[in-house]
């Protein structure tokens, strides 16, 4: 039984080795750059009853003759240094000398926003018409590089960018979601805000009236 553990082992051992040999020969048989990674844009889509849809756009560029298997892509959405949503991941195969498209897709949905808690909870429930939240996407992996012939297995990598993304905050929808007391609350808590923002509207007007005055 020993001798069979030990045989496996090594097994294993001479698995990674050849493995690495056959990614330091790819490299020495090619000049090899770092892929680049980089956000291109965002699209917030029709908010559904239960959830509200968003899209995050990002290009990944393989300037290399070799190709890259075994990168995957995720996405984490952040209010006030707090995660609050998670992407599935993305599994992505980096052909040689090509530009990859990359659409993240991911689902707000508005009950387990609010069960979360904390500040973005209390955002949405403020009854607020928009709001801010950091989205930072991530390429990673431990690839494994190939030409026509060859592949081997390289350096584990991460790297990620971040985005400021602004969201309408479907209010309507988020009404719906809730019941009893807190749909109540919500109820004041919009008109509240409604109110506030047209006290700042006539408050900047007022301020633009007044310096426009001075004028004459």
């Amino acid at each position: 039984m020993q001798n069979r553990i030990l045989s496996l082992g090594v097994s294993i051992l001479c698995f990674l080795a050849l493995s690495g040999c056959t990614a330091f020969d790819i490299l020495n048989s090619y000049s090899f750059e770092e892929p680049t990674f980089k956000y291109k844009k965002y699209k917030v889509g029709e908010a559904k009853d239960k959830y509200l849809p968003i899209d995050v756009e990002v290009e990944a560029f393989n300037p290399n003759d070799v190709g890259i298997a075994g990168t995957l892509i995720q996405c984490e959405l952040f209010y006030k240094g707090r995660r609050f949503l998670m992407s599935d991941d993305i599994h992505l195969d980096l052909v040689p000398n090509s530009k990859s498209k990359i659409i993240v897709p991911l689902k707000l949905h508005y009950k387990n926003v609010l069960k979360t808690g904390g500040k973005i909870a209390e955002k949405i429930l403020s009854g607020r018409r928009d709001i801010k939240f950091k989205a930072k996407v991530t390429l990673k992996g431990s690839p494994t590089i190939y030409d026509a012939n060859r592949e081997g297995r390289i350096f584990p990598f991460n790297v990620s960018v971040l985005k400021t993304i602004k969201v309408k905050i479907p209010r309507d929808k988020i009404e719906n979601s809730l019941e009893g007391n807190a749909k109540l609350a919500y109820q004041m808590a919009r008109k509240g805000a409604d109110l506030d923002r047209k006290l700042k509207k006539l408050k900047r007007a007022k301020e633009n009236l007044e310096a426009f005055g001075k004028l004459f």
